[in-house]
């Protein structure tokens, strides 16, 4: 399928929690003294004892990833059996942060809940609706108590900020044709293993280089056909959006533009060293009054090779954005090149990683949401927005007439329940009128806290050039149900 709903990572996140919970090692998984090699010989049996319980959870019907008896369920006119079953999962992040960036300062307590509701049909088949009743994703604002208040447009202090709201944010549909109405191909001969998702929903494409936003969309998905050249699971999709579309690439200026219409052919193939992924994507704007801030019709292409050489694995992007009409401050001509890669350290399970990117004139993304920032969110901690509040990236996540890197090392402690990442990153403009130079250090500490809950810390510091230091530093506490 296109769209992997977040309400079922929510859950996958309890689970993981869960099984980290157990306080053992597993000792097949190391060889001699060094961990990161697999063991030549078979596990027999898992001792039950080191299984943690299945959360609890908000459910109705059959429950989620549970044993029982499995129901005979409704047969329908098509051929297929519905067991339906109803599963409430979410989010909630409240974080103290403050943010200085020598011009502008901030000290805040800022709160969001994510809440979905799926109803599952079969394995294949179900409805999924959210809402995200504390912040308006239209504009990014978010429910916030102002330690340091700011003076409104009417010379008002606002202590607390409330957006309450009940906008749904995420309705769709998603399944199979095949599996929706087996009458179709009872001996299942025919290609009809087509998955499709229709509905306002979640799209990350290019690792949400391209595309990362929530569009009203219907995407049609063909697996398992035969690639070119010797690959393997050739997978086709083909995506129409109308509505809910949002152009610009900084911060909290991706706005919603109407009268957009988003064409896009996403593929992906893999080979017996690589996996390949190749996009297009046109947006065509169908608004003819020039004074609109549309920006255009554009064209946007992305080709992508993540590998293992030796102990390395590399992830390569190179995207481009064009338009077709006249540029804007949402649509422009240009390239990006990024570039992660990442290795395991011997004798361990940390992780180092350097990540390095490219901007070429002014590459444009077709689509973000109004919360994500800029394309460059992938390359680190100190370009990725959180996404909570109006505590800003340490380093700007545009891709305008830039290079810059992000070199970071992961420690996992306590059997993976926590872990702690250093990462050093700068980014210096290309252009003689580009932005700055600018370097920061961030510190991340994660820990997870029983089944559900989750305490992360940041903290980082900035130094950018003929300016003023910067920096930040945060409390996030996080619970998944």
């Amino acid at each position: 399928m296109i769209h992997r709903s977040r309400a079922l990572l929510a859950w996958t996140l309890s689970f993981t929690f869960a099984a980290a919970a157990a306080p053992v090692r597993a000792d097949f998984a190391r060889v001699g003294e060094h961990s990161s090699e697999l063991a030549d010989e078979s596990v027999s049996e898992i001792d039950p004892a080191v299984v943690p319980e299945r959360p609890k959870r908000f459910e109705a019907g059959a429950g989620f990833l549970s044993p029982g008896v499995i129901r005979q369920g409704i047969r329908l006119p098509g051929g297929a059996v519905w067991q339906p079953s109803l599963l409430i999962s979410g989010t909630s992040r409240t974080a103290l942060q403050v943010f200085d960036t020598g011009e502008d300062s901030l000290s805040e307590i800022a709160t969001r809940l994510d809440l979905y509701a799926d109803v599952l049909l079969t394995g294949t088949e179900r409805f999924t609706l959210g809402l995200q009743p504390l912040h308006r994703r239209d504009d990014g604002r978010f429910t916030v108590f102002n330690l340091n208040p700011r003076r409104d447009e009417r010379g008002n202090r606002r202590g607390f900020e409330e957006e309450a709201n009940l906008d749904v944010t995420t309705a769709f549909f998603e399944g199979e044709l095949a599996e929706l109405i087996p009458a179709l191909d009872p001996g299942d001969y025919a290609a009809l293993d087509i998955g499709f998702a229709i509905g306002r929903q979640y799209l990350s494409i290019q690792d949400g280089l391209l595309i990362n936003d929530t569009l009203d969309a219907i995407g049609i998905t063909r697996n398992n056909l035969a690639a070119p050249a010797g690959g393997t699971n050739l997978q086709l999709t083909a995506v129409f959006a109308w509505d809910e579309i949002h152009r610009g690439n900084n911060g909290f200026n991706n706005r919603e533009v109407d009268d957009l219409r988003l064409y896009g052919l996403f593929a992906a193939a893999d080979y017996a060293r690589t996996s390949i992924n190749a996009e297009f994507v046109y947006v065509d704007d169908t608004d003819e009054d020039p004074a609109k801030f549309g920006g255009g019709d554009g064209v946007y292409w992305a080709f992508s090779a993540s590998q293992r050489i030796g102990l390395v694995s590399s992830d390569i992007h190179l995207l481009g954005s064009r338009a077709l009409d006249d540029e804007s401050a949402v649509l422009s001509d240009g390239m990006l090149l990024f570039l992660q890669t990442t290795t395991v350290l011997p004798y361990s399970e940390d992780n180092l990683y350097v990540n390095l990117f490219w901007g070429i004139d002014e590459f444009t993304s077709a689509a973000r949401g109004p919360e994500v920032g800029g394309p460059l969110g992938e390359l680190g901690i100190l370009f990725a927005s959180l996404e909570l509040g109006r505590y800003d990236t340490a380093l700007p996540n545009d891709a305008t007439q830039s290079v810059g890197f992000a070199i970071g090392y992961q420690m996992f402690l306590d059997t993976f329940r926590k872990q702690l990442v250093f990462e050093l990153g700068g980014r210096k403009g290309t252009d003689n009128d580009a932005a700055p130079g600018a370097i920061a250090l961030a510190v991340r500490y994660q820990q997870a806290v029983g089944s559900h809950w989750e305490l992360q810390f940041d903290l980082f510091g900035s130094l950018v050039q003929s300016d003023s230091p910067g920096f930040g530093s945060r409390m996030e506490l996080r619970y998944a149900f």
